[in-house]
């Protein structure tokens, strides 16, 4: 799979900050430095001398993105690419000579005795696929030895472990280490930026920042058993590690070597230069199971006009599981949940009022969870629920007759629940994101042209948005009430806003004026009220509605 690259559709890339062109590294192999032209007909060369096939219609799109495009017209069904076999890098081929196979014969030994250190490499039983991490451990040390370059054809480090008599030649995969991007180009991603304080300090509070901390914990800790087990990796850093695991991570396929053998991370030369389709409409399809015997087959999904993209499928992930494996996130998407309190802080409360409000909010859920999904229209009744038993107790005034949190109270009390909605969604977006975090709610939002961002900084402040989307409802709420209120609105300029915030903000406004309207329909027909009670009543009705309602008592007996 491709790192850092994604698509919008099929006529509509995007691309982040970062570059693919191979940068050199005061510890990487000179030799690996090569131009993006010439790392794709290398590995076209490399495919086809090792009896693969390679459509001519494929070229290289050097982009912004680079990826694979087609050089003419394809039709449905046109097979665009065969890796055979001994082409494919695998864990087995992986632990074939030097310090892979000292790694690989010491996670062949986790399954006879599983010891502290096999623990920390492989998961135990019930906690993941031990075959899939293994292979990917020793794929990743293969990269680590290949891509910095310490270990040479003579080298047979660690003899007391045997090795493959009929291995591959040492530098066999060099065609294909070419094209694969280095760590300069991929410093952008999570695991390597959290541990600069501007990302740390962004992300520390999120879902995303805790899976790439665990990622960064768990392979500090292999890498360190791997370190101390075999000895001939001291030589290499632990940032060299990273890079590798995620090479593995964003590139490799899933496959099975054989049937109904388990499921095992495979790096096949340049189908994973494919960049990837974002509403999974793939414009190719593969067969990946049986790679053993069968190879790799990539085919077209559809038919393909000349200049097209080729897209593949990453598969759907949430926006946190795409930035930790790829390095990249969808801005038009939706983004992990942030919580929200509906239960006012007891300490800010006179005494008394905190057991009226939880009296009053029985059977309301005391926390919910916002996401930019189909639910949050009806978390947004609890929500409003909250704001306006707050206004109503603040106030120290009773409820109205028959009222209930569900529908809107008089105006006056109705401006004030949207005073109260707006200060507690500020002060809990600052519990989550700090003052720097919170106050960039109400700031300008800059979004890339391509739909995709691989800055943890835009990350955090996209998670925020449902908070804003609140926000700008309240704002919005507030100036609504004032002009029915008769009052001058206090208009404030309005910072640009990401689209899903803007489409859920103006779907809070359009439910919350639908309830007022209800409000006022169900006053107007109580045409029997005594003329204390009118007053009662409609004093939170507007000019228009009161008229209404005068009409209709003077047309009663």
């Amino acid at each position: 799979m491709r790192l850092l690259l994604c698509s919008y559709a099929a006529l509509f890339l995007c691309s982040v900050s970062v570059v693919h062109s191979r940068i050199s590294s005061s510890r990487e192999r000179a030799d690996l430095v090569v131009s993006d032209q010439e790392a794709f007909a290398g590995l076209v060369a490399f495919v086809r001398s090792g009896g693969g096939i390679v459509s001519p219609s494929l070229r290289l799109s050097e982009g912004p993105p680079r990826g694979i495009a087609t050089s003419q017209a394809i039709p449905t069904g046109e097979t665009l690419l065969v890796v055979p076999p001994q082409l494919l890098l695998t864990g087995g081929v992986a632990t074939q000579r030097g310090s892979g196979c000292a790694v690989g014969r010491l996670l062949s030994e986790c399954g006879d005795e599983f010891d502290d250190d096999c623990a920390s490499l492989l998961p135990v039983e019930g906690e993941g696929d031990a075959h899939s991490v293994r292979r990917s451990l020793e794929l990743a040390v293969f990269l680590v030895t290949r891509l910095y370059g310490r270990e040479s054809e003579g080298n047979t480090t660690n003899r007391s472990y045997s090795c493959e008599t009929d291995a591959l030649p040492f530098n066999f995969f060099d065609p294909y280490l070419r094209s694969l991007p280095n760590m300069e180009s991929m410093l952008s991603h999570p695991v390597f930026a959290v541990a600069e304080l501007p990302c740390r300090q962004a992300i520390g509070s999120t879902q995303l920042g805790v899976k790439v901390n665990t990622m960064r914990d768990k392979w500090a800790r292999q890498w360190g058993i791997l370190v101390r087990r075999v000895p001939e990796l001291q030589q290499y850093h632990s940032d060299e590690f990273f890079h590798a695991k995620l090479l593995v991570l964003s590139r490799a396929f899933g496959t099975t070597n054989q049937v109904n053998s388990p499921l095992e991370p495979v790096m096949v030369p340049l189908a994973d230069m494919l960049n990837m389709d974002l509403h999974d409409r793939p414009e190719v399809s593969w067969q990946a199971s049986d790679v053993r015997t069968q190879g790799f087959r990539m085919t077209t999904a559809k038919a393909m006009s000349d200049g097209s993209i080729v897209l593949g499928s990453y598969g759907l992930r949430p926006n946190d599981e795409q930035y930790a494996h790829y390095g990249f996130f969808q801005e038009d998407q939706s983004f992990e949940a942030v919580p929200l309190d509906l239960r006012p802080c007891v300490h800010r409360l006179a005494e008394g009022k905190a057991a009226r409000i939880d009296a009053m909010l029985a059977g309301y859920p005391p926390r919910v969870q916002l996401q930019f999904k189909p639910s949050l229209l009806t978390i947004f009744q609890d929500v409003l629920a909250f704001a306006r038993v707050v206004a109503l107790v603040n106030a120290s005034e009773p409820a109205p007759n028959h009222w209930s949190p569900d529908t809107p109270l008089p105006l006056r009390l109705e401006r004030c629940a949207m005073e109260a909605l707006s200060a507690h969604v500020e002060d809990q977006a600052l519990k989550r994101a700090g003052s720097a975090g919170a106050a960039t709610l109400q700031k300008s939002i800059e979004l890339s042209s391509s739909s995709c961002s691989d800055s943890c900084q835009q990350y955090s402040r996209l998670t925020l948005e449902p908070y804003g989307a609140l926000l700008d409802f309240a704002q919005e709420g507030t100036i609504e009430l004032d002009r029915r209120l008769g009052k001058s609105p206090d208009l404030i300029g309005k910072a640009q806003v990401s689209p899903l915030r803007h489409r859920w903000a103006s779907s809070f406004v359009t439910e919350w004026t639908r309830q007022l309207g209800m409000a006022e329909t169900r006053i107007v027909g109580q045409v029997d009220v005594s003329s204390a009670q009118y007053r009662s009543n409609i004093s939170h009705l507007s000019l228009g509605s009161r008229l209404r309602k005068q009409r209709a008592l003077q047309a009663s007996p």
